[in-house]
């Protein structure tokens, strides 16, 4: 019960931010958040808007972590990792399922690569020339990082990441803060 407890106090933290900075919950898998930003306003001209959003409730998300963490050590319990990844581009979503069951979603190949950003935020990640790098918490694709650069805080190091589903390596950024 004490596991369900923590997981409902923890979706529930990161929910509101997701929520403050316009953003939408799609599903919880387990302890993951499935979430998107102005799927549902159809005027492209708010696109750099809504992805600038979407990387700060990332840091947000970060931030809110460390006293989320302080408070779980001083009751003697261990400290929770979190990784974030962030992808801009079309995605298909509607009501999906059987004829049993049906569930309102987001499919499509960048969710496909968001979910692969995800799966390498916070790990050690080796290179192809044999370097690990230990990739921060939030990970966020080109196409994003076109669309934030003025707002965002990056690493030095670009990294190319091989993903599921793509021949090419994916060129990624390791923000670890938002500019004003």
């Amino acid at each position: 019960m004490r596991c369900v407890a923590y997981l409902n106090e923890y979706l529930d933290t990161m929910t509101k931010i997701i929520m403050k900075f316009g953003g939408e919950v799609d599903k919880y898998i387990g302890d993951a958040i499935v979430a998107h930003f102005g799927l549902f306003d159809p005027n492209d001209a708010n696109l750099p808007e809504h992805t600038r959003n979407a990387v700060r409730s990332a840091v947000a998300m970060n931030q809110a972590m460390i006293p989320f963490n302080e408070t779980r050590q001083s009751k003697g319990l261990g400290v929770v990792r979190m990784g974030v990844g962030i992808n801009t581009g079309d995605v298909h979503s509607g009501n999906m399922g059987s004829t049993e069951r049906m569930d309102y979603t987001v499919i499509g190949d960048n969710m496909n690569l968001t979910a692969r950003l995800c799966d390498n935020a916070g790990k050690d990640y080796k290179e192809e020339n044999g370097n690990v790098t230990h990739l921060r918490n939030i990970l966020i694709t080109e196409a994003t990082y076109e669309i934030v650069r003025d707002i965002v805080v990056v690493e030095d190091k670009v990294i190319h990441i091989r993903v599921k589903g793509k021949e090419k390596p994916v060129r990624i950024y390791q923000v670890y803060d938002v500019k004003g």
